[in-house]
């Protein structure tokens, strides 16, 4: 499990694209470690601890329009 912080300026899903990690808002809400974040205002203040799961890795998939 990774922590990362929020700079004070951000939102949950924003620290979370800071910091560029492939996981749902959703995924960190349910880990019993961020139970915190629920008593939280929306911006959060500077230097929340946020635990984020693993990453899921990124599937990309091409798609052709002229087969």
């Amino acid at each position: 499990m990774k922590k990362i912080m929020a700079n004070g300026f951000e939102t949950v899903d924003g620290a979370l694209y800071r910091h560029q990690l492939n996981v749902s808002l959703e995924d960190v809400l349910q880990l019993e470690s961020n139970r915190h974040l629920v008593t939280l205002p929306n911006i959060l203040p500077a230097r929340t601890v946020i635990n984020v799961p693993a990453d899921k890795p990124v599937v990309k998939e091409t798609v052709s329009l002229w087969n």
